[in-house]
C-alpha cells in the first residue's frame, strides 16, 4: 500500500475528457495536413499545421501515458 488515495470516478472522467478534447484538436490538424501530404497535394500543405499537430498529438499521447502509468504505481 503506497498511502495514495485512489482517484475518483469524476476525476478520471474529467481527465480523460480533457485528453480527448486536446487530442481531438491535435488529430484534426494532423490528419488534414497528413492526408494532403499523402495525396501529393503539396501546395495545400501547411507545414506549421503539420508539425504543430504532430507535436501536440505526441505531447498528448506522452502525457496520457505518464498519467496512466502513475495510476498503476
Amino acid at each position: 500500500m503506497t498511502g495514495r488515495a485512489e482517484p475518483s470516478i469524476a476525476r478520471l472522467i474529467v481527465t480523460l475528457a480533457v485528453f480527448l478534447a486536446i487530442g481531438g484538436v491535435a488529430t484534426y490538424f494532423l490528419w488534414h495536413n497528413l492526408s494532403d501530404l499523402l495525396y501529393g497535394r503539396i501546395h495545400d500543405l501547411s507545414l506549421p499545421g503539420l508539425l504543430g499537430g504532430a507535436i501536440a498529438f505526441a505531447a498528448v499521447a506522452w502525457g496520457l501515458g505518464r498519467w496512466v502509468r502513475s495510476l498503476a504505481a
